[in-house]
């Protein structure tokens, strides 16, 4: 990284005297502060501020050619990392997102993934899955079984190559998997709403499938975050901690809580589902699983439609969408650099990997259809839906590197995964409709 201009090793206040671009701006009123702070709030501030204009303009852009603002934030993540903007201007590279910066970066990007899961926990509404739940549990699981098999085996082939150092074939095999077998509800749900689909029968169907994907998903990440552990005994201690977490929330937590909602109109109903949200996230850190798991299981425990749940879905929806997610985005794209994707295997590894990834899961996702009953345009169109992944990969990719599961290589070839399978998702659905269109079904 360091020689694209972004420095590693260096210390903070070498930073802050010599690279810091708050220090050069404000010579005069920083040193008279009397102390660093304001310099490292300087030039957070100043990240923050490339960050969310960055992905507010490429947002913009993406939603003038027809995609979701959601595909032009994460590629403005990625061009503000060493692919493009430590390429060209290394030095305001290394000003932006230098080892003053990433620090608060880091803890508000990991913020603001953990309020999205509890958010999109809370969004869930199950009452669509229980009126779909036999063909969504059909197809939902064979789509997800089959991708989720033939990633596992495209891991076993590249553990040699592309693996982090010291991950186990399985682990390796299995992570590679769950990522090729993600489908991004939250990306999903937006081009059925540009599409004026949300409501319609294969709207409703596609939501409780993604739903019920992003169950399977983190449920089966927290049994390899477990075993991606050193020790054997530590990955059973994670795993049998996980089982646990899960049983007490579903079976005690979540009556418990029922009963006092059923018995308080209490105006602070509000800031007790934040703190169990806190509580929750902590609670999986502690067991050895990642915190927004834990966010994401409280959602989909608290009742949907209760003041409170729809009170923090319109309040926080926005500053989580608008404001903290970029900064994730941004986190990911420093971690995202398509030059270490070097010569012609490589490319052909990413293309084969782009291609397993969409014939699973949209060949597994037509085939279910059909078998329960849906017309070929139906089957077709929901299988290009379940084929977006987009956000929701990017969340367990960095998951992968953080945890040493996956090498910086495989990580870059995975999102430009994420980002080509979503990017079609859309241009494919308008030529389904066309031709059905044509077609007079």
């Amino acid at each position: 990284a360091s020689r694209r201009g972004f420095p590693c090793g260096v210390s903070a206040d070498s930073l802050l005297a010599k690279r810091s671009f708050a220090s050069s701006a404000f010579p005069n009123r920083a040193w008279e502060r009397g102390n660093q702070g304001f310099l490292v709030l300087a030039n957070i501030l100043l990240a923050l501020t490339v960050v969310l204009l960055a992905c507010h303009l490429l947002g913009q852009a993406f939603r003038w050619i027809g995609q979701t603002a959601v595909m032009g934030e994460i590629v403005a993540g990625i061009l503000l990392g060493p692919t493009l903007l430590g390429r060209v201007a290394p030095e305001q590279a290394s000003h932006f997102f230098s080892s003053v910066t990433m620090p608060g970066l880091i803890v508000l990007a990991q913020l603001g993934v953990i309020f999205y899961m509890f958010l999109l926990g809370l969004e869930i509404d199950f009452t669509v899955i229980r009126a779909r739940v036999r063909s969504s549990l059909f197809i939902a699981g064979f789509s997800f079984v089959l991708t989720l098999v033939l990633g596992a085996i495209c891991g076993f082939l590249l553990h040699g190559r592309l693996a982090a150092e010291h991950s186990s074939a399985p682990v390796f095999a299995l992570f590679v998997g769950v990522a090729m077998a993600t489908t991004a509800l939250p990306v999903l749900a937006r081009i059925l709403s540009d599409r004026g689909l949300e409501r319609t029968p294969l709207g409703l169907l596609a939501i409780a499938c993604a739903a019920l994907n992003d169950l399977m998903v983190w449920c089966l990440l927290a049994v390899v975050i477990g075993f991606a552990s050193a020790r054997v005994d530590l990955a059973l201690e994670v795993v049998l901690g996980t089982l646990a977490f899960v049983a007490v929330m579903l079976f005690i937590i979540r009556p418990l809580l029922n009963r006092w909602l059923e018995r308080t109109t209490a105006p602070g109903t509000v800031i007790v589902f934040l703190l169990l949200m806190l509580v929750s996230a902590l609670m999986a850190e502690w067991i050895g699983i990642h915190g927004l798991f834990g966010a994401f299981l409280l959602g989909t425990i608290l009742p949907h439609h209760h003041p409170a749940s729809e009170s923090i879905i319109r309040h926080w929806r926005g500053l989580v969408a608008i404001f903290l997610l970029p900064i994730f985005f941004a986190l990911s794209g420093l971690r995202t650099e398509i030059g270490l994707i070097d010569g012609w295997e490589d490319w052909l590894i990413c293309a084969a990997i782009a291609v397993v990834a969409s014939v699973g899961m949209i060949g597994s996702a037509y085939f279910a259809s059909r078998w329960m009953g849906s017309s070929r345009h139906e089957a077709a169109s929901l299988a290009v839906l379940l084929n977006t992944r987009g956000l929701m990969a990017l969340i367990v990719l960095n998951i992968g590197l953080e945890r040493h599961i996956i090498s910086p290589r495989l990580f870059t070839m995975m999102v430009l995964m994420a980002l080509i399978t979503t990017l079609a998702t859309t241009p494919i659905l308008r030529m389904l409709e066309a031709r059905s269109a044509s077609k007079g079904i």
